[in-house]
């Protein structure tokens, strides 16, 4: 019997990925752990006491390698449903509640709620320039991004979070010369 399973991170949504880490691994075995893992991409009912324990593990390894996967291009605009997305275009401007709602839910459950808040409709584009919606909670959008492939996710997370990890550096440099002018 042949499984197939994606082999890149745009065949993966982010609600598969989010049922992937939803998996309560401590309280079952690990047979239980891949076939719960490999049920989520494939279609048919499959008799896994037909598929060898070796077969099994291989194929949850493959998918666990996927998503587990660095991924760095970053998308700033993109259309998914019909509909423009763009990045916020200056995160340095990101608004108090835009960057607290963003480091709020920026955990795998939340992940859906996270690219709502970084991307929103376009309203106004050109080559090198665009502008978006202002921001509002908008939990319709955030359900429709469970459809996104993940990769989507994984760029923007690399980048936020070297964004984030360079601001708490600058932070930690600044008040370190502040206390020692202090001091002086």
């Amino acid at each position: 019997m042949k499984i197939t399973i994606p082999s890149r991170l745009d065949e993966v949504t982010i609600q598969e990925y989010q049922n992937i880490v939803d998996i309560d691994v401590s309280s079952i075995s690990d047979k239980e752990k891949w076939i719960r893992t490999i049920d989520l991409f494939i279609q048919k009912e499959v008799n896994y006491d037909l598929v060898s324990v070796a077969d099994l593990q291989q194929v949850y390894q493959e998918i666990i390698n996927l998503i587990n996967k660095n991924y760095t291009k970053t998308h700033y605009r993109f259309e998914f449903n019909g509909v423009r997305y763009g990045l916020i275009p200056n995160l340095s401007e990101m608004t108090t509640q835009e960057f607290c709602d963003a480091m709020e839910m920026n955990e795998p459950k939340n992940i859906h709620l996270l690219l709502q808040v970084l991307y929103r409709p376009i309203t106004n584009e050109n080559k090198t320039h665009y502008d978006i919606e202002p921001y509002s909670a908008d939990l319709t959008r955030a359900e429709l991004f469970k459809g996104l492939p993940l990769n989507y996710y994984k760029g923007v997370a690399l980048f936020f979070s070297t964004i984030v990890m360079d601001y708490w550096r600058t932070t930690k440099n600044y008040l370190s010369h502040q206390k020692t002018q202090f001091t002086k």
